[in-house]
């Protein structure tokens, strides 16, 4: 999540040495699932272009491992990621809000 707005407010909280740490190994983990993610989009079938998507096909690829049925894991997984994925863009959009108010609330003190 790319607030900007909060480093000021987080390096004040914990200091600029944890602070930087924290910045540093966020960006790194950042980068590394974005890595992974490109990968595994280049190696599955050409539908797998989404989150939601490549769930599905893990969740079929372990159903076919126990015996499931596919097509209801396929299904249960996609509107799963899908659904999480929404809340999760939601929620970010909403605490986005919180910390740019929080932000202007203490600078116009």
């Amino acid at each position: 999540m790319a607030v900007p707005r909060t480093i000021p407010a987080c390096f004040k909280a914990t200091g600029w040495p944890l602070g930087l740490v924290c910045l540093v190994y966020s960006s790194i983990v950042t980068y590394d699932t974005g890595m992974i993610i490109g990968k595994v989009t280049t190696l599955v079938p050409a539908e797998c272009s989404s989150y939601p998507s490549i769930a599905a096909e893990a969740g079929a690829a372990f159903a076919a491992q126990t015996g499931r049925n596919q097509k209801r894991w396929r299904i249960g997984c996609l509107y799963s990621a899908a659904g999480i994925q929404y809340c999760t863009y939601y929620l970010t959009g909403v605490s986005e809000l919180i910390y740019f108010e929080q932000y202007m609330a203490r600078s116009s003190k």
